[in-house]
């Protein structure tokens, strides 16, 4: 098998070539190729002879006259080598290495070499067609999902978990939010009286809303990251999915132990009715669609100015069309329809459900509450499933625009 890499640095090409045996047995080799404007520079192996054959020639005499050891940039010779004649293209000796290169003992034996790499250990002769239809592949060369996310979680997780930064913008806003619903509206929650229905059904809007706003602070997660993120795709480090879902994964590990304790102490502070597992649950899937929400959002957006603009309008629509500020049955006919793709209106029923599907008493107009919000007849755990479809949808979509979307055109 024969696999190529190439990656240009400034005005420098690196094409690192591995051969390995497949059906037969070829000479085993790493070569490491580097041209300066179409011309070659060095052609060989990847180590101390590479070193060797920088420090005694002449461009590189120029430029480091102590030698080219003392640079220590990256962690092998192939990186301290492209460091090396890109510095030297930059100033303008690129063609004074190819030169001194071309004039070396150097080019005639790797070029040998690289003609007949492949030597078959038997008496036939090298199997082109064989080799040909094993380059031909159809799909992209990536380490396994499942272990691309044990990296991620392994190096990137485990350090944002040490950083406060990271654990400060994912636990302050909903800490701030939940201590200003709970005190402004201090053990209110268990009383269902007329008077304070609408105090209590504004309390939950506000709950559900939260996630809402929340969601903003994560789309510098994608947008800053993009430039990583189309070099090691390139690399074949991991899929687009892969990489989504580690990060995700990165995000839903801190809210879910987050909105544990903030839910928590919400939910008693007020002394709400409702069931602490409906009320955490609604919480944390609220908060999951808005991050997928803010990653779609960042995925289609060409920079974090649009982004900034997006996700907040996609928000406003989302408070106005759960069902609080105008009920579904007030709704104009041509805007109902949206009421219905709104997951606020899900995360919020679910907890409006869960609170008053005890109070079957007339409230408004001979209604009850729920009758009144069009919330009656419904389980609070259907709106839940229903919830997590946004979640699904968003998940699916921002996956399919990293798939295509081409972030870089070379």
């Amino acid at each position: 098998m024969l696999a190529v890499q190439s990656v240009a640095r400034g005005g420098v090409t690196v094409v690192s070539t591995i051969h390995s045996p497949t059906a037969f047995t070829y000479s085993l080799f790493d070569t490491l190729h580097m041209l300066v404007g179409g011309r070659s520079v060095y052609l060989g192996p990847p180590d101390a002879s590479a070193v060797a054959y920088f420090t005694d020639s002449q461009p590189s005499r120029q430029l480091h006259p102590d030698g080219i050891a003392g640079l220590h940039v990256g962690s092998n010779s192939a990186e301290l080598l492209t460091a090396l004649v890109a510095e030297a293209d930059r100033g303008g000796m690129g063609p004074s290495l190819a030169d001194a290169y071309a004039s070396s003992p150097w080019p005639r034996p790797m070029r040998r070499s690289w003609r007949h790499s492949c030597r078959p250990s038997g008496p036939h002769s090298c199997p082109r067609q064989d080799l040909a239809a094993e380059l031909a592949v159809t799909r992209a060369t990536v380490t396994p999902w499942w272990w691309g996310i044990w990296v991620y979680g392994k190096y990137r997780s485990a350090r944002n978990y040490t950083s406060p930064t990271f654990l400060l913008q994912r636990v302050m806003d909903k800490l701030f939010i939940s201590l200003l619903i709970m005190t402004l509206y201090l053990g209110v929650g268990d009383d269902l009286s007329d008077g304070n229905v609408m105090n209590v059904a504004a309390i939950l809007f506000a709950w559900s809303a939260a996630t809402v706003f929340a969601a903003a602070g994560y789309v510098p997660s994608l947008v800053l990251e993009r430039g990583l993120f189309v070099r090691e795709r390139a690399d074949g480090l991991y899929h687009a999915t892969t990489y989504l879902t580690a990060k995700l994964l990165d995000e839903l590990v801190i809210n879910t132990v987050v909105a544990l304790g903030v839910a928590a102490f919400t939910l008693y502070g007020i002394q709400f009715a409702n069931s602490f597992a409906v009320f955490y649950v609604s919480y944390i899937i609220g908060i999951f669609i808005g991050i997928t929400a803010a990653y779609f959002v960042a995925s289609i957006a060409p920079n974090m100015d649009v982004a900034n603009a997006l996700l907040p309008i996609y928000g406003t629509t989302v408070m106005f069309f759960a069902g609080f500020l105008i009920r579904l049955d007030a709704m104009p006919a041509w805007w109902k329809w949206y009421a219905y793709i709104d997951y606020a209106k899900y995360t919020w029923g679910a907890v409006m459900i869960n609170q008053f599907k005890d109070r079957p008493q007339p409230w408004i107009g001979g209604q009850t509450v729920l009758e009144y919000f069009a919330l009656d007849g419904v389980s609070e755990w259907a709106y839940l499933g229903y919830a997590c479809l946004f979640f699904l949808f968003f998940y699916v979509s921002t996956a399919l625009v990293l798939t295509f979307k081409q972030y870089q055109v070379r």
